[in-house]
């Protein structure tokens, strides 16, 4: 049986529409992604919300935080293509059912209400959680042991010869390690293997690049351009 090869679609399909938009998700779709990347923060009174920063400059030109703005004040403010803010809801709502999520949870201690979302609309098999945070993936696990988690990291030095972070992540349940495509190299690629980790590189918009890593045996990519392999 030929491997699957994922492609997941960065913040949507972020190269053709703007990041984290209903546009740009949708188009996702329409390219055929197999999974969505999107990133969670919170409002004031916990709304939860689709945006890479708590600053709202890159995604809207106001200098405003997410954090200290109610959901009501907050969906006053359209994204730089003239789309609304989306909601966690919103994406489900809409997606449900059409493309699985990966959710980077970017917004501290959300971690419960983010799953008892997801659990209410039985997707638990349908979504990842992603975090740089070994911590918050340790809190995922502790409230519901059949949560689907993802390690993000950017650091080689943590990825160390003898299995560290590997052999912690398989001890949590961390089905996947997403790591920054430059600092994959072929022991990393080997170490993660030997646990049974798959590996999901971000954010990789080279054809060439994205052939050779899966040559190495690579699980699939985050990409701004879904439909970079058509």
């Amino acid at each position: 049986m030929k491997k699957e090869f994922k492609i997941i679609a960065h913040r949507g399909a972020s190269g053709y529409e703007f990041e984290n938009s209903m546009s740009a998700f949708k188009r996702a779709v329409k390219l055929k992604a197999d999974m969505i990347e999107t990133d969670v923060q919170r409002t004031k009174d916990n709304i939860l919300v689709l945006s890479h920063n708590n600053n709202l400059y890159h995604a809207t030109k106001n200098r405003k935080f997410i954090s200290r703005l109610n959901y009501n004040e907050l969906e006053k403010f359209k994204l730089r293509n003239g789309d609304s803010i989306l909601t966690v809801e919103e994406l489900l709502n809409e997606f449900n059912g059409k493309i699985q999520f990966n959710l980077e949870i970017k917004a501290q201690n959300i971690e419960e209400i983010l799953l008892k979302m997801i659990k209410r609309y039985d997707l638990l098999n349908e979504v990842i959680f992603s975090n740089f945070s070994f911590q918050s993936l340790m809190k995922i696990r502790r409230i519901e042991f059949k949560a689907r988690i993802a390690f993000l990291t950017i650091f080689p030095y943590r990825i160390l010869q003898l299995g560290y972070p590997f052999r912690k992540l398989v001890s949590l349940g961390v089905e996947a390690i997403n790591p920054k495509y430059n600092i994959l190299t072929n022991g990393f690629i080997e170490n993660a293997q030997k646990f049974n980790l798959k590996i999901y590189p971000f954010t990789v918009n080279n054809k060439e690049k994205i052939l050779d890593l899966r040559k190495k045996g690579i699980n699939g990519i985050f990409t701004d351009y879904p439909d970079i392999l058509a």
